[in-house]
């Protein structure tokens, strides 16, 4: 009562909710939650799940996901699933934006001394060198699998086209 415009109360009584198994509840809170802040990952994010327990309409759903695609295009903090996007044309647009941040060359950058020897350091064995490049394989993967091809491709309306367009090529 005494602070009912911040976020993180909203967000809080959300998981109480939550835990309590009053999921509409706690969407609604979560919904103010993220009106407040819109920027407030973890409030996106339990939206995001409570959508998978109560109804939630498909636009608003799809608004969810794009929103976490903006807070953390590289799900470096959460994961988020695209299988059920509705607006394709948007999600593709989306991803776009994200995948392409803007570089401020003008801003000082600070050097991270530890990290540049460490970088500079040559491996000592076949073996290392081996697990480096396996590292930076999966990296390039995961990246790759980051465009907006490849979260389209995720999405279940896709793979359904994609499965029908290989069925009809097998027959033929």
């Amino acid at each position: 009562n005494k602070t009912p415009n911040k976020p993180q109360v909203h967000y809080l009584l959300g998981y109480l909710r939550d835990e309590q198994d009053r999921n509409k509840e706690a969407l609604a809170h979560y919904r103010v939650a993220v009106k407040l802040d819109p920027d407030y990952l973890n409030a996106w994010e339990r939206l995001s799940d409570e959508g998978s327990k109560t109804f939630v309409p498909a636009a608003e759903r799809d608004e969810v996901v794009f929103n976490l695609i903006r807070l953390d295009p590289q799900q470096r903090h959460i994961h988020y699933n695209v299988g059920n996007v509705t607006d394709l044309a948007a999600l593709w647009q989306r991803v776009e934006k994200s995948s392409n941040p803007k570089h401020h060359e003008d801003e000082a950058l600070y050097t991270l001394s530890a990290s540049k020897r460490k970088l500079e350091e040559k491996p000592e064995s076949a073996e290392q060198q081996a697990q480096i490049y396996a590292r930076m394989n999966d990296m390039r993967e995961e990246r790759e699998d980051r465009t907006a091809a490849g979260l389209v491709s995720q999405n279940l309306f896709v793979r359904a086209g994609i499965n029908l367009v290989s069925t009809q090529t097998s027959m033929e």
